[in-house]
């Protein structure tokens, strides 16, 4: 309705709406194509809320209201309504929870995942670039392994697969190591060390107190440097 809206009020477009009373509203989002129909009218009134809702949100002592909506908000870390969520959650005694609140309560917990996850992204972007958050750090994610050279593994592969093995030469490179050493385990044959890689899928969060060390910000350390030498 908003792009329909602009439309409206757009010279090249508005002679579209003029004498009509019926509007289809199509949204072509592959794989799907979702329709809706309208008036004229309803856009207008959807017009005036919009403006309604804008003119409030712009005053000092604009209302807030948690819903759905908050999924696109970048400020949940520090909105008082997400943090006044958690913490009256936090406070509360669940075994002493009385039977009509709980679905109260339960209402709310999409709200606070939400809160948590941009919380642990705001922490991770700041952590990235270079500002301490308490003891938190960033660690590397759980290695997999994975081919060093898809094509070299599959030649070795071919030429040492040991006779009788169920390994199809066809399905190789859909294969991960860990399939293909369990295969040739069986048959008491080692895979090259050479031929497997362990790499990390990127970065995570985590408490001082873990064991892993935290990595090394290659970008922001040279940024730092840079800025001296200049």
């Amino acid at each position: 309705m908003f792009y329909a809206a602009a439309a409206m009020r757009t010279d090249a477009t508005k002679w579209v709406f003029e004498g009509v009373e019926e509007v289809e509203l199509i949204i072509v989002q592959p794989p799907s194509v979702k329709r809706w129909v309208t008036t004229v009218e309803r856009i207008k009134a959807f017009e005036a809320d919009l403006k309604a809702a804008v003119t409030r949100a712009l005053k000092p002592d604009a209302p807030l209201a948690a819903g759905d909506h908050c999924k696109w908000c970048a400020a949940k870390p520090v909105c008082p309504v997400m943090t006044g969520a958690v913490d009256r959650l936090l406070a509360t005694k669940l075994d002493a929870l009385p039977v009509d609140q709980i679905a109260h309560y339960l209402d709310q917990v999409s709200l606070v995942e939400e809160f948590i996850s941009g919380l642990r992204a705001l922490a991770e972007q700041m952590l990235t670039e270079g500002k301490p958050v308490g003891d938190w750090k960033l660690v590397p994610k759980r290695a997999t392994r994975q081919w060093a050279n898809a094509e070299e593994a599959h030649e070795w592969i071919v030429h040492n697969r040991p006779k009788g093995s169920d390994i199809d030469p066809y399905e190789l490179k859909q294969k991960s190591p860990a399939a293909i050493e369990k295969e040739f385990k069986k048959h008491k044959i080692e895979l090259p060390a050479d031929l497997v890689v362990a790499v990390s899928t990127g970065n995570t969060l985590a408490p001082g107190n873990d064991p892993r060390p935290a990595v090394l910000q290659i970008g922001h350390t040279l940024k730092k440097a840079m800025a001296k030498i200049q």
